[in-house]
């Protein structure tokens, strides 16, 4: 189940505040006559924006939940998302900072914002839809590349916008000459209007642009860990008897337990994922008894044995 936060203070802060700048500002229109009506208006739509918005957010999670629950997700967030599917119809979940992420088989995606507890939810969504990746590593390679180079081209679409939004204020203070704004002439007026209208284009474009670039992470992050998913199930083995292979639900790497010639010794040799989803032996244990013995002090139940995959 997950754990939704809470309203936190700073929702209420943002609340009394609002309510507070609307109030001042009435009250300074009684009291201080020389009190423009642009000058009161201005501080009332603020109060008023900073009020309307903190009680919006307020509702953000409202009544949410999510449950894992005989082989179904279902779950109600934000303000109107809902989530209800089969447990076989994820393909991939991602757990970040307060957020956990979901992509569905058939591309839907549903990016949960304000949990407490993504990474076990992750775990056991991961858990419950556990198979070892199928497709050779070398296309999943270049699905990656594909990806990672278009959401380039879109980062620099933003980190463009974001320059633009900038240098379209310069040039509407180049126009104008720097005066201010009860010294414009008509001309300036409709100088200041037009960069104003490009200003607020190029705002949405940037906002559209991040958008787009945030929609790659999900697809990013999936081909990555399908990409340690191929490799366990592709890569060879070290050399010798090897009776038992193992990973987890995150692919972080895989364990081999070998054995010996016409004896029950066996020991273990721990891999793990080292840099460009590269293989490498981190670990080898002492010799065990038996394999029993081995299994009590690894704990292999919270792992699933992938041994067909090597046969």
């Amino acid at each position: 189940m997950a754990i939704f936060k809470k309203r936190s203070f700073w929702n209420y802060f943002c609340q009394f505040g609002g309510l507070f700048l609307i109030g001042l500002f009435i009250f300074i229109s009684y009291k201080d006559q020389t009190a423009t009506i642009g000058g009161i208006l201005t501080g009332v739509i603020i109060g008023t924006i900073i009020f309307t918005l903190s009680t919006v957010f307020m509702f953000f999670n409202f009544k949410a939940y999510l449950s894992i629950e005989d082989g179904r997700i279902m779950g109600k967030y934000h303000w109107f998302g809902k989530i209800d599917c089969d447990i076989s119809d994820v393909a991939f979940a991602l757990p970040q900072i307060n957020t956990l992420s979901i992509l569905l088989k058939n591309g839907k995606r549903h990016v949960i914002m304000g949990i407490d507890n993504p990474w076990p939810l992750a775990t056991e969504i991961r858990r419950q839809t556990f198979a070892l990746e199928s497709e050779d590593p070398g296309p999943l390679h270049k699905k990656l590349e594909f990806e990672q180079t278009a959401r380039k081209k879109k980062l620099f679409w933003v980190l463009g916008g974001i320059a633009m939004m900038f240098v379209n204020i310069f040039i509407a203070v180049a126009l104008t000459g720097g005066r201010d704004m009860y010294d414009f002439s008509k001309l300036d007026w409709i100088l200041f209007a037009s960069m104003g209208v490009l200003e607020l284009a190029t705002v949405v474009l940037t906002f559209y642009f991040a958008k787009q670039c945030g929609k790659y992470l999900l697809p990013i992050e999936y081909l990555k860990f399908r990409l340690k998913s191929a490799y366990i199930a592709s890569q060879p083995l070290p050399s010798g008897n090897a009776k038992r292979i193992y990973t987890d639900e995150n692919h972080v790497g895989r364990i081999i337990v070998y054995g010996f010639p016409n004896d029950e010794s066996v020991y273990c040799c721990v891999q793990k994922f080292i840099g460009n989803f590269e293989l490498k032996t981190t670990r080898i244990s002492e010799i065990y008894a038996s394999e029993d013995l081995l299994a009590e002090n690894a704990d292999f139940n919270i792992y699933f044995d992938i041994t067909d995959c090597f046969q």
